[in-house]
């Protein structure tokens, strides 16, 4: 309808106010004049439901495109109390049965692709709000399944949202962490994915939506063939990388072999390991030591000494002879019983860290696997304040509860701290990790780069010297910061009283 204010009236007719429906989104304040017109006018409206059906929003699809006056062919609602679009997965509420029955959601880009699909009988089918999946998301769909198929416009932006897409999955879904030992007997934990992520390849030229319209059989044919998520970045690096180069090569296995460790099957990562090999033109052994890596340690790194290597416990492999390991309560352990007994503190964290010119809180700051998984856990989940800390066990994997007990039940017997100082106390245990972290590193930098000097690496040898400077150079920011936030507690204390 192209009248300015036909649905402000007929609301208005039904009691709504201005102010109401300003705040609901459907109108449009003018800045001039104070008066409303209707937001969606000339466009054909969607209604956008959360996950129990309810009303949260609208979609518009323009009816009658004006080459005057160009506007976009869809239009979403604003950001609203009741709508955030980076939170809503449309046709949810229709899909969610569907996705639980097939064990699959497939996610498109468009309402009417979502329509059209529900239409011709294809219903475990979902669609993003216009912009790249984000990890709310997808806790939306791990709910009913754990298996996801992207579907996504055959066109240069599909496939820059269909990259977007699967790390937002690959960040969310669940995981499994499999204790491994490396060839020099060290044990090591590293996450599968509990799950398939797959991409499925659209014939040329037509959308989701104009293939179920079409042949619902080719666009059942097309969810069943989407390749798995490896294939298709193994495509994608072909295309992109110059694989004739030693930095082409380098930079593909640094994409793909993250991808390879997670992929649950033994069988299918060592095939993804040789389709990896041949893709290089490298020794399969050299390229499958990568993989194991997460390709982020030089090879030479795995014959450093045990108490070199970050993040690492000195176990033995059988046969071999057995180190004692003990569980003790650090600096790790303090911030995440904190974290799982208040998790609100966490915005308190990172605006402190970020104060500090320093990088907030990440799962790669910690050493151990079961401390990574429960952070990365943690991460995922929303903060809800005021949950009691059992209910919030409850949603842990069963294998870090029992440890996240632990740590709330020390944490707990703690002296009481006033909400800024303990901001200011997990602060200063993250940055007392991060300098640890950071000598670990130059320990074992240190040792490369005298086996370096004994082979006569030059190039090597001068990669390492600037890793070592770069290391050592945030580990005396680090010093000095953690110096700082030192003097000023003690100064603090020393303030006479009355003083502002």
């Amino acid at each position: 309808m192209d009248s300015w204010d036909a649905l402000k009236n007929r609301l208005q007719g039904k009691g709504y106010t201005p102010q109401e429906l300003e705040e609901a989104g459907v109108v449009i304040r003018k800045e001039e004049t104070g008066s409303h017109y209707d937001r969606f006018r000339g466009r054909l409206m969607i209604p956008i439901r959360d996950g129990q059906g309810r009303t949260i929003g609208f979609g518009a699809r323009i009816l009658r495109e004006d080459p005057q006056h160009p506007g976009p062919k869809y239009m979403n609602s604003p950001q609203t109390p009741l709508f955030d679009k980076g939170n809503v997965l449309y046709g949810l509420d229709m899909a969610k049965k569907a996705i639980r029955d097939a064990n699959l959601a497939v996610i498109v880009e468009g309402y009417m692709d979502v329509l059209m699909s529900h239409q011709v009988g294809v219903t475990n089918v979902v669609a993003g709000m216009g912009t790249a999946l984000t990890e709310a998301q997808m806790r939306q769909i791990k709910r009913y399944t754990s298996n996801v198929t992207l579907a996504l416009d055959p066109d240069v932006a599909g496939e820059h949202a269909a990259a977007r897409g699967l790390e937002a999955a690959r960040q969310s879904l669940a995981r499994d962490w499999e204790p491994v030992f490396s060839p020099t007997g060290l044990l090591r934990h590293e996450s599968r994915l509990k799950a398939q992520l797959r991409i499925a390849a659209l014939p040329d030229g037509l959308d989701p939506d104009e293939l179920a319209y079409k042949d619902v059989e080719r666009w059942r044919q097309v969810i069943r063939e989407a390749r798995p998520i490896v294939d298709y970045y193994l495509a994608q690096a072909q295309r992109e990388e110059d694989l004739s180069t030693a930095q082409g090569k380098a930079r593909t296995i640094e994409r793909l072999a993250p991808l390879i460790q997670e992929i649950a099957s033994p069988i299918e990562r060592t095939h993804y390991v040789q389709a990896l090999a041949r893709l290089v033109q490298m020794d399969e052994r050299l390229v499958s030591e990568q993989v194991a890596r997460g390709s982020r340690i030089d090879e030479r790194a795995a014959r450093a000494p045990a108490d070199a290597r970050p993040g690492r416990q000195p176990v033995a492999a059988p046969g071999a002879k057995r180190a004692t390991v003990t569980q003790s309560f650090g600096p790790e352990e303090y911030i995440l019983g904190w974290l799982t007994l208040r998790p609100e503190l966490l915005t308190g964290l990172d605006e402190d860290m970020i104060g500090q010119q320093a990088p907030p809180l990440s799962p790669d700051d910690l050493s151990r696997a079961e401390n990574q998984a429960l952070l990365a856990t943690l991460l995922a989940l929303p903060p809800q304040p005021g949950l009691p800390a059992e209910e919030r066990l409850a949603e842990l994997p069963d294998m870090l509860q029992a440890p996240a007990q632990a740590m709330i039940k020390e944490v707990r017997g703690r002296p009481p701290l006033t909400d800024e100082k303990l901001i200011k106390d997990l602060g200063d245990s993250l940055l007392r990790i991060r300098e640890r972290n950071l000598k670990r590193q130059v320990q074992q930098l240190e040792f490369l780069i005298r086996e370096s000097t004994e082979a006569e690496d030059r190039d090597e040898l001068r990669r390492l010297h600037e890793l070592m400077t770069s290391y050592t150079a945030q580990k005396r920011h680090i010093q000095k910061l953690l110096n700082m936030r030192s003097i000023a507690g003690v100064l603090a204390q020393r303030k006479p009283i009355g003083e502002a």
